[in-house]
């Protein structure tokens, strides 16, 4: 398989926008094919592993089938722009937005869930934290409009091939969402009210088996598993974690004190008015700025769950 070969759509993002929801939707979907591992980060920190490793992570794919990569952490490393351009710069983007100051509580409380070492304050996560993940290590600091800075840059980069939905859109009508992406990466629409499960998944306060977690993170041992157990048996072993995070029903809120909460908003003051101001007309939206949206089976655009 050679890279004019491989019809891929990528989910970049940002981590705690219902990416493993989407990923869960995507594996029912007759005509999308998903690696055994949700998270490929090949454009990242698994980059140097070239691109006979990634491809082969999608061996098994069907005539018609377009390839996913749901990696989230994209969004936190800016190389991975230029890596995603050099492969193809036609590649559909799919950004999951929300409010930077609550996106960061979200996003520190999933991921303390799995730190190991003494726990870092708020402050410390959000202006100096090495993020660990397949086995490399992504830098963070968030101060000086990191997130609208981010944002843009995927915007500038891929333009109309790049689609954007708020938060509260998947919030108020998930459904609607996913209908949008199906139309926007070019596969036919197959979810519906009949058949769309509307579960919470992957919440920050799910319930957590700590050592499945830590193991789910290694990049050594999903790799090996990769190469001894067959793909469904991998696939079945991961549907059974996320199910143990899976409800019909909201979680509670993680709890902050109110130095913390205020810390996140000054921290993203910038980022949060400029994501308000990106999404003021529409929720769904191209990188142009034109609105998009699927109405009874077509495209309207144009016009300005964690």
């Amino acid at each position: 398989m050679n890279s004019a070969r491989l019809r891929l759509f990528i989910l970049a993002g940002m981590p705690r926008t219902a990416t493993t929801f989407l990923y869960q939707r995507f594996l029912e979907h007759p005509a999308i094919f998903c690696p055994y591992r949700k998270e490929t980060n090949f454009f990242s920190v698994n980059y140097d592993k070239g691109l006979d490793w990634y491809q082969g992570l999608y061996d098994g794919i069907a005539d018609g089938q377009i390839a996913a990569d749901v990696s989230p952490a994209y969004f936190l490393d800016e190389l991975t722009v230029d890596h995603i351009l050099s492969f193809n710069s036609k590649t559909p983007i799919i950004l999951g937005v929300r409010p930077a100051s609550e996106w960061a509580l979200s996003w520190y409380t999933q991921v303390m869930t799995y730190h190991r070492g003494a726990r870092p304050s708020l402050e410390e996560f959000c202006t100096g934290y090495a993020f660990q993940i397949s086995g490399g290590e992504i830098w963070q600091d968030f101060r000086n409009g990191f997130v609208s800075r981010m944002i843009d840059h995927y915007r500038q980069a891929f333009g109309d091939n790049l689609l954007l939905y708020h938060q509260s859109a998947f919030r108020e009508n998930p459904l609607a969402v996913v209908n949008s992406i199906e139309h926007f990466v070019g596969v036919p629409r197959y979810f519906s009210p009949e058949n769309f499960r509307n579960e919470v998944v992957n919440a920050g306060t799910r319930r957590n088996i700590g050592i499945a977690t830590y193991l789910l993170s290694r990049e050594g041992f999903v790799d090996a598993i990769g190469r001894v157990v067959p793909r469904g048996l991998v696939q079945a072993a991961r549907n059974a974690y996320v199910a143990m995070g899976t409800s019909k029903k909201a979680p509670p809120k993680p709890s902050f004190t109110a130095e913390e909460i205020a810390l996140s908003k000054q921290i993203f003051a910038e980022d949060d008015s400029w994501i308000e101001s990106l999404f003021a007309d529409t929720q769904i939206q191209l990188g142009s700025g034109g609105a998009f949206e699927v109405v009874g089976g077509g495209r309207r655009d144009g016009g300005s769950h964690d």
